[in-house]
């Protein structure tokens, strides 16, 4: 490796620990803690090595075997993230029907709307575990740990739109001084009660939870907050790559997270007491304010992982038809998924800040906490299966084996963390499942327009006839429609009513693959359908914004009459309605949808195409 390679090498791993593991990295704050009360409030020493074994053994089995050796490798050209493996493990197509889909996509979905959950709970424990650092100073402090969490929430979320680019720049620093001081801290506590590491050691695991089967899977739901995080290992793998994240994990954040479990071990095994706050107990007087700022940065850092991953969940929602549109900002020239969705923002804001008046506490909060990463865990390693069998083409025993193994184990936890859905796992449940049924409702009455649509369509065999009799002006009109083939309701729309066509028209289909990006060479096909008459079909990546105003440079470049002073773009307004005679969409999925056709972002704003240019047609759809 030449020294150019060696310092890239470094400078990736150093990105994958800002943008990858901030949340897992976190973790410690109230992991060890939440576990080893579950098992007693004066723990033993023995209770102390169970709890450690089993965190171990936790970040052994579901980090470094599952997601580090089997899942990154199911990437989507590159990208990673539940969407991403639902396409390549069913084939996935514009307005694919839930029912067609069958369970993986059902199974995929659902996985994807845990996030939004995921992204409002995260933010809030870990802001409000590194925030009570300060109640260990003073208890005079106590009663400002709330307001000090809602002014950096909302302080977090006022600078979204300047992007991640602009909020990250210090994130791997920061990460790096974060995962080698609480190395650090757990180091010292282990030279003074050495024997700890002996829980390295699974029996202690196993001899914990069958002494205390009444709590066992309330240790095994606590527990499992110390792997929480590890999902985002593959959701970020696009913005990072396989190698610098595997590197990451084995070289710094495995040996410093398990360094530090096992010093809050170490502590609490020689001194019970220290139960209320091992993790700042660790640290020496004089390093407990910069602990606390340094903690706050990290929690930072954890939900800003979460708060952009689910800006980009949206935004590939929306691309392959799964939600309306929804107004985004690109926030980066260089990177493609870096987007800010101000709608998102808000919603967000709102809900954790509820969340943190609600439960008050990070120990409350650690109830609720789990269980959508769990079952998103769980949604994952299924939607593997059907990807080592049908795309890998593996051996249907080995794949069985394996997926079986991390099956049960997801399961386990999964089990154990719904065990405290009545503590607050509801809330994210909650989310998810209304946003899921948002998913479901915008899919079905999407197909119910596209085949409305797809019925007023004629064969351009037919349009041609009628051409000539059209009167002719100059310039070129764009005629965008979901229609691949014949001619849209639109283009017929426009010349019945007004008998007069621009010298040149482009049928434009814009189309979203399975893939999660399509090169620049690859995205355009243009067919000549007749003299002055062309279709052209865009295809993007589900993790691509279309930008029809690129279209029409790179098609004046294939010589197309594409100048921009002489466009006029038409589209398509469907007014909705409901009738009696018309049963697709009844009761409040017609309400539904019609209030999120009549919200979602207007396709000028989505498509980036000017006010002034747009012509819109008008259509009664009944749903």
């Amino acid at each position: 490796m030449t020294g150019e390679d060696g310092k890239s090498r470094l400078s990736s791993c150093l990105i994958a620990l800002g943008i990858v593991y901030g949340d897992i990295g976190t973790s410690p704050l109230y992991a060890f803690r939440a576990a080893i009360e579950a098992c007693s409030q004066t723990p033993t020493e023995q209770e102390c090595f169970g709890v450690l074994s089993l965190i171990i053994w936790a970040l052994i089995l579901t980090v470094s075997i599952k997601y580090i050796s089997f899942v990154l490798k199911a990437d989507n050209q590159g990208e990673g993230g539940i969407l991403a493996l639902l396409t390549s493990a069913i084939p996935w197509q514009s307005h694919l029907s839930f029912r067609q889909g069958g369970a993986p996509l059902l199974i995929g979905l659902f996985g994807a709307t845990l996030l939004y959950g995921d992204g409002i709970i995260t933010p809030a424990i870990s802001f409000l575990s590194s925030v009570e650092g300060i109640e260990i100073i003073t208890n005079s402090l106590a009663a400002y740990v709330i307001p000090i969490t809602i002014i950096i929430v909302i302080a977090l979320f006022m600078v979204q739109h300047k992007g991640t680019e602009y909020i990250g720049k210090y994130f791997g620093p920061i990460m790096l001084v974060w995962f080698t001081t609480i190395g650090a801290l757990g180091l010292i506590q282990i030279l003074k009660f050495p024997q700890i590491l002996l829980a390295i050691n699974p029996y202690y695991a196993f001899h914990l939870l069958l002494k205390n089967t009444s709590v066992s899977f309330a240790i095994l739901g606590a527990v499992f907050l110390a792997v929480t995080g590890g999902e985002a290992l593959y959701a970020d793998m696009g913005h990072v790559g396989r190698s610098p994240i595997q590197s990451a994990w084995m070289f710094c954040v495995f040996p410093c997270l398990v360094l530090n479990y096992a010093g809050q071990a170490a502590l609490v095994s020689m001194d019970p007491r220290e139960i209320a706050n091992p993790f700042y107990h660790m640290a020496p007087d004089f390093a407990l304010i910069p602990l606390v700022i340094l903690a706050t940065g990290a929690t930072i850092i954890a939900s800003q992982a979460l708060i952009s991953g689910v800006f980009s969940l949206t935004q590939q929602a929306c691309n392959m038809g799964l939600l309306p549109r929804i107004h985004f900002v690109q926030t980066s020239a260089s990177g493609v998924g870096q987007v800010y969705l101000p709608t998102i923002n808000y919603f967000l804001l709102v809900m954790i800040i509820a969340v943190v008046l609600g439960f008050k506490t990070s120990d409350a909060l650690a109830g609720a906490y789990g269980t959508a990463v769990s079952l998103t865990m769980l949604a994952t390693t299924i939607l593997l299966y059907y990807t080592m069998r049908n795309k890998w083409k593996w051996n249907p025993l080995l794949v069985l084996g394996i997926s079986g193994i991390f099956i049960v184990i997801d399961i386990i936890f999964s089990a154990s963390c719904l065990g405290k859905a009545i503590d607050g796992g509801w809330v994210s449940l909650v989310i998810s499942a209304l946003i899921f049924y948002i998913m479901y409702v915008w899919n079905k009455g999407s197909r119910v327009i596209f085949k409305h649509l797809d019925a007023l369509t004629v064969p351009v065999e037919y349009f041609t006839l009628t051409m000539d009799s059209l009167h002719r002006v100059e310039g070129t009109s764009i005629f965008l429609s979901r229609q691949t083939t014949g001619i849209p309701s639109t283009l017929l729309t426009h010349t019945a009513h007004n008998r007069v066509l621009h010298r040149n028209v482009i049928i434009l289909n814009i189309i979203s693959e399975r893939s999660p990006r399509i090169l620049a060479k690859d995205r355009l096909s243009v067919t000549e359908l007749a003299e002055g008459l062309w279709r052209v079909q865009a295809r993007y990546g589900f993790m691509q914004a279309p930008n029809v105003p690129v279209i029409m440079a790179s098609l004046e470049k294939l010589g197309l009459p594409c100048n921009t002073d002489k466009i006029r773009y038409y589209m398509g307004h469907e007014r909705i309605v409901g009738t009696d005679s018309q049963k697709s969409l009844q009761g409040f999925e017609r309400m539904l949808f019609t209030f999120l056709s009549n919200n979602a972002a207007r396709p000028s704003d989505y498509f980036k195409i000017p006010d002034e240019k747009i012509v819109e047609i008008g259509l009664r759809v009944d749903v």
